[in-house]
Order: structure tokens, then sequence, then C-alpha cells
């Protein structure tokens, strides 16, 4: 009985540790860095530390978690082949989702930075399409985020991504005057002809 209460306590401390690992990470993050980065001429790598700060703790806190559950697994009496396979999977599945959210932050931070900065030296409008790019770069990432967690669980993604070609294809060719009414639209307010 002593063995296992000894278990559980080392693994609450550990856990406590991983909370406070991913704390620290997004104080180092928030503090230490976005400082550094308030010393260089642009704001691109100001907003770029503040839309990240979240994904990267979360990282930090997912594998932490997966190290202790994986040390608990090794002490504990249970199948630890089938448990072990299903942590893996819930593991891989969790950082694909922090990646993706982190490669969504920096192109949000991108483009943020660009309407508030080059646009507006520029006498450029393009707040209005802003919005329309980051909810299209965020559909497509969650789109490639999706395909690699079901093609890492072996599920045959190929019939997906077709009828999601085909789909686009369906739309692209319905929606061809609005499209185009949209990019010449676009033009004319990047180029300013009158």
């Amino acid at each position: 009985m002593s063995g296992i209460l000894f278990e559980m306590i080392v693994t609450v401390i550990y856990l406590a540790g991983v909370v406070v690992c991913s704390f620290l990470v997004g104080f180092i993050w928030r503090n230490v860095f976005k400082r550094i980065a308030h010393k260089t001429p642009t704001k691109l790598d100001i907003m770029i530390f503040e839309y990240t700060e979240k994904p990267v703790s979360f990282l930090v806190l997912i594998t932490g978690f997966y190290f202790v559950l994986k040390r608990l697994a090794k002490y504990q009496q249970m199948d630890k082949l089938s448990f072990l396979k299903i942590m893996d999977g819930i593991f891989y599945a969790a950082v694909v989702i922090v990646a993706s959210l982190f490669v969504y932050a920096l192109i949000k931070a991108i483009l943020d930075w660009y309407t508030l900065e080059v646009a507006s030296k520029s006498d450029v409008s393009v707040g209005g399409f802003a919005p329309l790019i980051k909810r299209l770069t965020q559909f497509i990432i969650l789109f490639i985020g999706i395909m690699i967690i079901l093609s890492h669980f072996n599920v045959n993604i190929s019939g997906l991504i077709a009828t999601a070609g085909i789909a686009s294809l369906a739309f692209a060719l319905a929606a061809q005057d609005s499209i185009a009414n949209m990019i010449a639209g676009f033009l004319i307010m990047v180029d300013r002809p009158f």
C-alpha cells in the first residue's frame, strides 16, 4: 500500500511541476522574449510572441502530461501495451492540434501586422479582406491538421481529399463571377488607378 501511495504522491508532484513549467514558459515567452522583441524596429515579432504564447504553453503542458502518464503506466498493473498505444495516439493528435494553432497564430500575426503597419503606411486598404483571408487560412490549417491526424490512425483519406477537391471545384465554378469581381475589386484597391 505504501508503494502505491508513494507513486501517487510522486505523480501529483510531477503534475504540479508540469503545470508550473507551462506557466513558467508562458511567463518567459510573454515577459522576456517580448521585451527583447520591443527593441526591434518592427512590431511583427512582438505580435508573433503575443499570439503564439498560448500554443507554446499548451505544448509544454501536453508534453509534460504525456511523460507523467507514461511514467505512471509503468508502475500500474494494467495492460500497458494498449494503454500506451491509446496514449500515444492521443498525444499525437494533441500535438498536431497545438501545432495547427501555432501555425494559425503565426499567420494571424503576419496578417494583423500587415493590415496595421504596411497597409496603413502605403495607403492601401486591405482591411476588408483580412477577415476573409484569416477565415480561409483557419479552414485550410484545420483541414490539413485533421488529415494528418486521420492518416496517423490509418484512415484512408484519399476519398476525403478527392471529395474536398471536387467540392472546391464545384464552389469555384458556381461562384466564378463573384470571385472574379472580388479579385478585380482587390486589385483596384491595391493599385488605385483612379
